[in-house]
């Protein structure tokens, strides 16, 4: 009895799954008969048997973790194939305005003459020669099929800065210029003072309005906020410019020397801090920096 029920069973369960089956074999038989009968039916059969196996062969690779070892050997059949058509680099040329020693450029790069052209990472490039001191913006460009150009925008020298003791060459940021030489830019405005790079670039825009006072500069001094002296005559002369209005006592001063020609006297310092009031002093004992 126990025999005769399990084998009823299985029948049952044969039974049940029968239809499914039968279902999958007559879509099959279907697709091949639409397929023999038509070229589009034929066409659309292989279609589904390609995208099945290759979606079937790529979860494979993709379960057994070979795909990346897939990439990176396309990778090096491409790279191989790349460099035998010849997009290797034989020249890289570093275009500038002269500071900058060419040398000095190519000692940082990650690359030379010989390496795959493809292997020269743009940004990474140009960041590290921005860090050189004398270079404001790099370009670097890959020519095809062989060289690197590095385009280079050097930083200006704009002035001398001293602090403490110390002087050295400043761009019109007010940030200095790591190896400038300043014997070699003694024809440059000397600012003095903590804070006087950082503002040097204002008061040297200001000044220009007033040509015949800045032909005679010889120094900017940065008193405090906003606040300059300026050496005058080979350091005869120290005049106190005012602190809120920079334009109006450069105007004052402008004005006091052509009606009375006060530059060309013995004063040591003129004051024009206060807008109502002109104080002189006739020796030059304070006027040094």
């Amino acid at each position: 009895m126990a025999k005769m029920k399990s084998r009823k069973s299985i029948s049952k369960s044969l039974k049940g799954k029968s239809p499914r089956l039968k279902g999958a074999r007559n879509w099959a038989s279907a697709q091949v008969r639409l397929a023999s009968y038509s070229r589009l039916g034929f066409i659309k059969l292989c279609t589904s048997i390609i995208s099945t196996l290759f979606i079937i062969t790529f979860f494979s690779l993709w379960i057994g973790g070979f795909l990346p070892d897939i990439r990176k050997y396309s990778e090096e059949i491409k790279r191989n194939r790349l460099i035998s058509l010849g997009f290797v680099i034989k020249k890289i040329n570093v275009i500038g305005e002269g500071r900058l020693p060419e040398d000095d450029v190519k000692k940082i790069l990650d690359f030379q003459n010989g390496d795959y052209l493809f292997d020269v990472e743009i940004n990474l490039t140009q960041k590290k020669i921005e860090d050189l001191p004398w270079v404001n913006r790099a370009l670097v460009r890959r020519l095809w099929p062989d060289q690197v150009v590095i385009q280079i925008v050097e930083r200006q020298p704009f002035a001398l800065w001293q602090y403490k003791g110390k002087v050295e060459v400043i761009d019109i940021l007010g940030e200095v210029i790591v190896g400038a030489s300043v014997s070699e830019n003694q024809n440059l405005n000397l600012f003095v003072g903590k804070d006087a790079a950082i503002n040097a670039a204002n008061i040297s825009e200001i000044i220009l309005n007033f040509p015949s006072i800045a032909e005679r500069v010889d120094s900017f001094v940065y008193v405090s906020e906003n606040r300059w002296d300026i050496i005058m005559d080979k350091g005869n002369i120290r005049v106190l410019l005012s602190q809120h209005n920079l334009n109006e006592s450069l105007l004052m001063l402008k004005n006091l020397h052509s009606q009375r020609d006060i530059l060309d006297r013995k004063i040591g310092t003129i004051d024009l801090r206060l807008k109502d009031r002109l104080s002189l002093k006739p020796d030059g004992n304070d006027s040094g920096i």
